[in-house]
């Protein structure tokens, strides 16, 4: 098997902190043919110093948020062969590259992703993998089953991003409108069922952000289901679900913190009621998400409560 050079990029915003066990990890990789790419969001700590002692290469921005950080960092890797995506507080596995690589090539792939760990990365792993059309992992990706929404975990092929929009300039959940759409853009990807990233903090998860990322989550979400509607009519039903499932954090997010009759939780209770007949008679939807949906015909009041009572994981 012929290897390649594969350029992996981590976005860092004031990551001084951290990220110098994230590029350890990557420099203790299996796989040799690698070259790091740190895209400094204008930070303003000793960011750039920590990614030049570690080895990498240094893409100084302006600050301007992940979204543009990511699309400058995939600009600047024109012409090369492949590309993965490390956030700056997470870890690989030391065989995360290789395993992915082996399972792109060996399957004629153009994307290969694998499982996700937010515990203890396994010593040895045993790497089956599945493989799906690119519109196969897209609709795994909107009904949130086996490959996750997220740029990390994943090795592309550099030419899917010549012929796809690029990230919205967002400060959050712009790889859940890009990612489904490299995955359409893909003939074959492959996923391998083995935990090869440790995902040590929640970027963008809506415990985590406030208003305004939630408002950006039903964005985002809303602008999937129209450009599904018009390019790829087979997953209208995956992005639905991907509107209610989204619509349901939020307002949940809102229920626990009390602000359950604010006009954001009006749009995502809009959302979830609007969407959930079709959501609940999907049998490709998640079961939690269907339950929930099922709570939701209980009122909106009543629905309010049972969120102030189940907070999330």
């Amino acid at each position: 098997m012929c290897s390649e050079e594969i350029t992996v990029i981590v976005p860092a915003y004031n990551a001084a902190a951290w990220i110098g066990e994230c590029l350890a990890s990557i420099a203790g990789q299996s796989y040799p043919y690698i070259r790091t790419l740190v895209a400094d969001d204008g930070s303003t700590d000793a960011t750039a110093d920590v990614a030049r002692r570690a080895g990498a290469g240094v893409l100084a921005l302006p600050h301007r948020g992940i979204g543009a950080t990511r699309n400058a960092a995939v600009e600047a890797t024109a012409g090369c062969g492949l590309i993965a995506f490390v956030d700056s507080d997470d870890i690989l596995h030391p065989d995360a590259i290789k395993i992915l690589y082996e399972a792109l090539v060996s399957s004629g792939s153009e994307i290969a992703s694998s499982a996700i760990t937010r515990s203890r990365l396994p010593g040895s792993v045993r790497a089956r993998s599945h493989e799906f059309t690119g519109m196969g992992g897209a609709r795994e990706i909107l009904y949130q089953r086996a490959v996750r929404t997220g740029m990390p975990a994943k090795l592309f092929r550099r030419h899917l991003f010549d012929d796809t929009v690029r990230f919205p300039e967002i400060d959050i959940f712009e790889d859940l409108a890009m990612t489904y759409r490299l995955y359409l853009a893909a003939r074959k990807v492959v996923h391998v069922t083995a935990p090869l990233y440790h995902y040590r903090r929640r970027h963008g998860s809506l415990t985590a952000v406030g208003q305004s990322g939630r408002l950006s989550a039903l964005e985002v979400v809303r602008s999937i289901e129209n450009h599904v509607g018009t390019c790829a009519r087979p997953l209208i039903p995956a992005a639905r679900a991907r509107t209610a499932a989204a619509a349901v954090s939020v307002f949940r997010q809102l229920a626990i913190s009390g602000d359950g009759n604010s006009p954001l939780a009006d749009e995502a209770w809009d959302l979830l009621t609007s969407r959930r007949a079709s959501v609940l008679a999907d049998g490709n939807a998640r079961p939690l998400l269907r339950t929930a949906l099922a709570a939701s015909y209980a009122g909106r009041r009543s629905f309010t409560k049972i969120c102030q009572l189940c907070p999330p994981h």
